[in-house]
């Protein structure tokens, strides 16, 4: 018998990796194994990136209320949660497609420490929460050490 060798490159094994990873999340993202009898949390689109200043978190989460937003920090995880209403939900006869999600929403972010969690600023336009978190003064700048090699 032959064997065949499947050679990757890393782009591709990670790739393969983020979508089974993604595979398994979606599949236990109920708070059911199977979705069963319950009503699934699902995760809005977010992107969450570094100024010299800040840390921002962008979600695309149109057609929410402000009040249907909860957002706190517990320790070192900030955890936005909220649900958004399905408002065709009367229209609807038979779906030809569904790709929208409603209902319970939530996603965490472990938080590193330098950000300053006393003065988390959220605002929501358009369709978009914006988290902004500045970061902390770091006294003294950063600490370095230097390291003596010995032969």
């Amino acid at each position: 018998m032959t064997q065949v060798r499947i050679l990757a490159s890393d782009d591709e094994v990670r790739r393969m990796e983020s979508e089974v990873d993604r595979l398994f999340k979606n599949l236990f993202i109920a708070k059911n194994p199977l979705g069963l009898l319950s009503e699934s949390v699902w995760q809005p689109p977010t992107d969450v990136f570094e100024t010299s200043d800040e840390i921002v978190i962008c979600m695309e989460i149109p057609s929410v209320n402000k009040e249907d937003f909860s957002i706190f920090v517990v320790e070192d995880v900030l955890t936005i949660r909220g649900r958004r209403g399905d408002t065709c939900r009367d229209q609807k006869v038979r779906y030809h497609q569904m790709e929208i999600h409603y209902g319970h929403f939530e996603r965490s972010f472990v938080l590193p420490d330098y950000v300053d969690q006393t003065s988390v600023l959220a605002t929501y336009n358009d369709g978009f929460l914006r988290i902004v978190m500045p970061k902390k003064a770091i006294p003294n700048g950063p600490k370095s050490v230097s390291v003596k090699i010995k032969l």
